[in-house]
């Protein structure tokens, strides 16, 4: 008995220690749909040219917001990958887990679009004006509407 009690205590200590990482992540994944929808609104005035500050002063803001969103998600992997000790994935909460670390995935390949996207908008050398403010008067209406259900779609997920 006394091997056994012996050898259950070492497979205990060696188990992580439950921190409600599952309600972390949870928690988490909301803060990240909130933090997406701040940076996709962001790139998308900053490509309409609607803000009123300098231009470089936008596009450090964008940058720290990404770079949140990227440390936020960081963390959140983690909590997902400590979750399955609290309950040991039995039930939805496999399925939870699955699902938190699809978010994940899918969220990073969003930030690594948007990273692109705002490293095209800072090198766009804005040579003809005159064909750019035609440009983004003939899409202005349709690109708020794709903002608004790509908004939408993101923060129902």
């Amino acid at each position: 008995i006394t091997v056994l009690a012996c050898g259950l205590s070492i497979i205990a200590v060696s188990l992580p220690t439950p921190k409600s990482s599952h309600r972390a992540a949870l928690e988490k994944a909301e803060v990240t749909k909130r933090e997406f929808g701040t940076l996709l609104r962001s790139l998308v005035r900053i490509y309409l040219g609607d803000f009123s500050m300098d231009s470089s002063n936008v596009f450090i803001r964008v940058q720290m917001y990404r770079n949140r969103l990227v440390a936020n998600l960081q963390d959140m992997a983690g909590d997902v990958s400590y979750s399955w000790w609290e309950h040991f994935d039995r039930g939805s909460y496999a399925d939870v887990r699955h699902m938190l670390g699809q978010h994940i995935q899918m969220s990073q390949k969003l930030v690594a679009g948007a990273e692109a996207l705002e490293s095209g908008l800072a090198t766009d050398s804005r040579t003809d004006l005159d064909k750019r403010s035609k440009l983004i008067e003939d899409i202005k209406e349709p690109l708020l509407a794709v903002e608004g259900s790509m908004l939408k779609l993101f923060e129902e997920v």
